[in-house]
């Protein structure tokens, strides 16, 4: 595993010793388990990570008896630096706490603040589809991410790790809290990762709309294909190479925001021994919920390293995609 010290990630992770490839996960304490002598679990609450937060007082007593809470970090499972996305994770839930259910609050509407609203389970993990992503998508942006490739920062997530994200969890604020990449331990420039938007499910054919929209940098989008006529209903007709981080940031929220859309969110009600196997290139995901200081929640994570990279879509999807 790639060393997380000094990232965004550093302190939700902790490696059983004697299964190095297995991560524990969770929140509460625990003292010789599997090798681990004392450790103190963190799930991710969202008044760590986001730029605005839930009131306290609002979360202890609710106005309307359920407790209000939000998606932490949506993302695909992968460093994005030097190694590949794994294609499948692995979740085992050892212990499970229970309680009433919460309600998400998206927070990025005006007026009240609450935004749209989503009831899950408590310590839910939420995951989205990313080939619904792509498919609800209107023409305009379809022709985007056909065409586009996402640059990720060298070792992102030290790159963001004092920068805060939306409400949503779908993407960080720019607020120019990114760290210089020359503020960075040492980087190879060969190590940095370019994707393209849409990954290729090899078994099914279908595009899944993946991009990890905290860790991107840049945007490299190609020119219409000649044998696109139409060039005006295309945004980016010739291409672009996008490098206002804020202009990534704001065209990357605009394609995703639909596919979190409470409708089209799986929330995994978690029963204690459930195994899920989900794919990693296919599915975008994030922890959610509000726990007692009591509570005791213990998970085994394990990636499933892969030595190939994604695969984008065809010439031939993409003249399909446009309309050629």
């Amino acid at each position: 595993m790639q060393n997380i010290k000094g990232s965004i990630l550093s302190g939700y992770l902790n490696t059983i010793p004697n299964v190095p490839q297995v991560q524990l996960i969770g929140h509460g304490h625990l003292t010789n388990y599997h090798g681990i002598p004392d450790v103190t679990l963190k799930h991710g609450h969202h008044s760590s990570f986001h730029r605005t937060r839930i009131p306290p007082e609002e979360e202890q007593n609710p106005s309307n008896g359920v407790t209000p809470t939000r998606f932490f970090r949506w993302h695909m499972d992968a460093a994005l630096y030097d190694l590949s996305p794994p294609k499948v994770t692995t979740l085992y839930g050892v212990r499970v706490p229970h309680g009433p259910k919460q309600v998400v609050w998206y927070g990025d509407q005006t007026g009240t603040g609450i935004g749209d609203e989503l009831p899950v389970p408590l310590g839910t993990t939420a995951f989205v589809s990313g080939k619904t992503a792509f498919e609800i998508l209107p023409p305009a942006l379809k022709s985007v991410t056909i065409r586009a490739r996402a640059k990720y920062a060298p070792k992102p997530f030290a790159w963001i790790k004092d920068a805060k994200a939306m409400s949503t969890g779908l993407g960080i604020v720019s607020e120019g809290l990114e760290k210089n990449f020359d503020e960075l331990e040492d980087w190879d420039e060969a190590k940095v990762k370019t994707y393209p938007f849409l990954w290729k499910n090899r078994i099914t054919g279908a595009l899944h709309f993946m991009v990890h929209p905290c860790a991107i940098s840049e945007i490299f989008i190609d020119p219409l294909p000649a044998q696109v006529t139409a060039r005006d209903a295309h945004m980016y007709p010739d291409g672009a190479h996008i490098t206002d981080l804020k202009e990534v940031r704001t065209l990357v929220h605009q394609m995703q925001r639909p596919a979190i859309a409470p409708n089209l969110v799986y929330p995994h009600d978690w029963n204690e021994k459930d195994l899920m196997v989900f794919h990693n290139r296919g599915v975008m995901h994030t922890v959610v919920g509000l726990f007692r200081e009591d509570d005791l929640r213990v998970f085994h994570q394990c990636n499933l390293a892969a030595t190939d990279e994604p695969t984008g879509p065809s010439e031939e999807d993409k003249l399909r995609i446009l309309g050629a």
